[in-house]
C-alpha cells in the first residue's frame, strides 16, 4: 500500500484547517484545492473501509501509523543478535549511565563514544540507539542521528514508539526535510495527542516548510 501522508489522513477526517497547514509542505499537493482533497480522501477512506479485512503478513506491515519515507539512503537493518551475558549487560548499563551523565554535561562526543561502546556489547538495546541519536543530533550530526533512531525502532519492533517518532522528526527537521519531519511529528501526535511539545514541534515543522516553500516560489518568480 502506498504511504499515506498526514495531509491525506487529515483530509480523510475532514480537518480542513490541518489540510491548509500541510499543503505547502506536502509534495504533489501544494496546488490542490482543499475541499476537493477532503472529498477525494473521504471517498478513499469509505472505499477502504468497505473492503474485506486481510490479516497483515508481519508486524511491520500491520502498522497503520504514517511514517516518514523510508527511501534507500535511509534504510537500516536489524543489528546482529549476539549472546549477552550478565557481565556484558552490567558493563553496557554502566556505560549507558556514564554516557547519560556526559550528555547532561553537554559533552556530546564523549557520550557518543560510551553509547557506541555499550552498543558493541548489547547491539539489540533500542534505548542505546535512542540515546546516541540524541547525542549525535546535539553534536550536529543529524544524518547519523536519523539512522540511529530508525535503528532503535527496528530493534524495538515498535514503529509507533512516540519518543522515537519525535526524535525522528527532530532529525528530519535538522536536515530540512520538513515534509517528512511533519509526518513523523504527526504520527507521534496520534499516539500522544496530549503532548504539547510534540504538537509545538509539528507546528514548527509546518511553519518552516511553508516559509521554505514560499521562499522557493519567490526565487523562481523573480527576474
Amino acid at each position: 500500500m502506498a504511504r499515506v501522508t498526514p495531509l491525506q489522513l487529515a483530509a480523510g477526517l475532514g480537518h480542513a484547517d490541518v489540510v491548509a497547514l500541510l499543503k505547502p509542505v506536502t509534495s504533489g499537493f501544494e496546488q490542490r484545492d482543499t475541499l476537493e482533497l477532503i472529498s477525494t480522501e473521504q471517498a478513499r477512506v469509505a472505499t477502504e473501509s468497505a473492503e474485506p479485512y486481510q490479516a497483515p503478513v508481519s508486524a511491520k506491515e500491520s502498522d497503520d501509523i504514517p511514517t516518514p519515507s523510508d527511501i534507500v539512503d535511509d534504510a537500516v537493518e536489524l543489528p546482529e543478535d549476539i549472546p549477552v551475558d550478565e557481565a556484558a549487560q552490567a558493563t553496557a548499563t554502566r556505560l549507558k549511565d556514564d554516557g547519560n551523565k556526559l550528555f547532561a554535561q553537554k559533552k556530546y562526543i564523549d557520550s557518543i563514544d560510551l553509547y557506541t561502546e555499550a552498543i558493541g556489547l548489547t547491539p539489540r538495546d533500542p534505548l542505546l540507539y535512542s540515546n546516541r541519536c540524541a547525542a549525535l543530533l546535539a553534536a550536529g550530526r543529524a544524518a547519523d542521528a536519523l539512522r540511529d533512531i530508525r535503528l532503535a525502532k527496528v530493534v524495538r519492533l515498535k514503529p509507533d514508539w512516540p519518543k522515537a517518532l519525535f526524535r525522528e522528526g527532530q532529525c528530519l527537521e535538522a536536515l530540512k526535510r520538513y515534509e517528512d519531519a511533519a509526518c513523523a511529528m504527526w504520527a507521534a501526535m496520534q499516539i500522544a495527542p496530549d503532548d504539547k511539545l510534540i504538537k509545538k514541534r509539528f507546528q514548527n515543522c509546518v511553519k518552516r516548510g511553508r516559509e521554505e516553500f514560499q521562499a522557493s516560489g519567490a526565487a523562481t518568480s523573480s527576474p
